[in-house]
Formats: structure tokens, C-alpha cells, sequence
């Protein structure tokens, strides 16, 4: 995947945190990098 897109989803997520408890970013980049 494109580096930057991925650097952009994680920022995003970890500004925005509060509207997914419970959800490790690993957790996110593994099932986007198995996509």
C-alpha cells in the first residue's frame, strides 16, 4: 500500500480515537495490509 495514504489513515484514527474504542491501529494496518 501507498505509504502516505497509510501514514493519513493513522493519523486520522489517532485524532479521532474516541470514536473507536477498543481498536489498536495494528489491528487496522493488519487488515488493511491483508487486503
Amino acid at each position: 500500500m501507498d505509504i502516505i495514504l497509510i501514514d493519513t489513515l493513522r493519523q486520522r484514527f489517532e485524532k479521532n480515537a474516541n470514536r473507536h474504542p477498543g481498536i489498536k491501529w495494528e489491528d487496522v494496518l493488519n487488515k488493511l495490509e491483508a487486503s
